[in-house]
């Protein structure tokens, strides 16, 4: 009965660490989000908030010689965003930072083959962001 007993208490206390191990690596991933509103679909993102801090990343695959045409939307209320993009070898391509509100529509040629990466980043930020990617 005892040793039941304390089976059952080790293994409820095992599944609550895992628990809160598991949440606290979600909510550090993630950073801050409130009130986080985000359609998206390959090629496309639109997310509102109240508050984000932290990164959100979106990958696409190309071949060497194709164009990126990004085209973003920013709706900045307070604090910054940047926009980044990276190449298959986690080299940065291109980078804006903005603090107020910015629309603008942007080609690239993208320099090898493989996985690129689309990186929004917060800092503190309020309202939202909205943005198309097509590879010809």
């Amino acid at each position: 009965m005892k040793t039941r007993l304390l089976y059952q208490f080790w293994l409820l206390s095992l599944g609550t660490l895992l628990f809160l191990v598991g949440c606290a690596n979600a909510a550090g991933a993630a950073g801050v989000r409130l009130m986080w509103r985000e359609m998206s679909v390959p090629g496309h993102v639109d997310a509102h908030y109240h508050t984000f801090s932290g990164m959100e990343e979106r990958g696409f695959e190309a071949e060497r010689g194709q164009e990126l045409k990004l085209d973003y939307k920013l709706d900045i209320e307070k604090g910054a965003l940047s926009l980044s993009i990276f190449a298959p070898d986690d080299s940065l391509l291109w980078q804006v930072h903005h603090q107020q509100d910015a629309s603008d529509s942007m080609p690239l040629y993208l320099p090898a083959d493989g996985d690129y990466r689309l990186r929004v980043e917060g800092v503190e930020t309020g309202g939202g962001f909205d943005l198309t990617w097509v590879v010809d």
